[in-house]
């Protein structure tokens, strides 16, 4: 292989690694943002919370990146908590208490930390940008995805910053009497 096509593979692969590790943190997300929504209502056990985070749900990649917010021991221990003898016991640690307490509270604490994680991880992908040189055309679309994502209607129309610049046609128009004489 030549070096071009070396570097070229090199970016193919950076770019294929990147929009999937941004894709499982939007997966994760969104995981929680769900289990959150049937926490809420009182729908989840306090073992499905434990489960999630601790990377034992298959449906949300939750440990990807290595963040495992309970071991196994602490889902245990978790699943055990509703026996007798269980009952009364206090625990050292604040998540479990927290999640035996209240499922919700417990995973908006979890969505709080994973939002500040993706946020850091966002903010040191834009510096890698601005160091290649590549900033502005990346923030920019960057913004425009961002606020399509914030719009809460349900039909949108994205009008790019460029369509000013393209010529419209109307009926009166050079084209329109053109054709209107060679019809003739």
């Amino acid at each position: 292989m030549t070096k071009t096509a070396k570097r070229r593979m090199q970016t193919k692969t950076k770019k294929a690694l990147s929009f999937f590790r941004n894709h499982r943190r939007l997966l994760r997300r969104q995981g929680i943002e769900d289990l959150l929504h049937l926490a809420e209502r009182g729908l989840i056990e306090p073992i499905t919370a434990a489960m999630a985070v601790s990377d034992n749900l298959p449906c949300i990649p939750f440990g990807f990146d290595g963040l495992k917010m309970m071991n196994d021991s602490d889902c245990q221990t978790v699943r055990n908590a509703k026996l007798p003898e269980m009952k009364d016991m206090v625990y050292e640690c604040d998540k479990i208490s927290l999640c035996l307490k209240s499922p919700e509270l417990f995973l908006r604490h979890v969505l709080g930390i994973i939002e500040n994680l993706d946020e850091k991880e966002l903010s040191t992908q834009d510096n890698r940008m601005r160091a290649s040189g590549r900033a502005q055309t990346k923030k920019n679309a960057r913004i425009e995805c961002r606020l399509r994502s914030s719009l809460t209607l349900p039909y949108t129309v994205f009008i790019p910053h460029f369509a000013s610049k393209i010529p419209q046609l109307n009926a009166g128009s050079q084209l329109g009497k053109e054709n209107d004489r060679n019809a003739c």
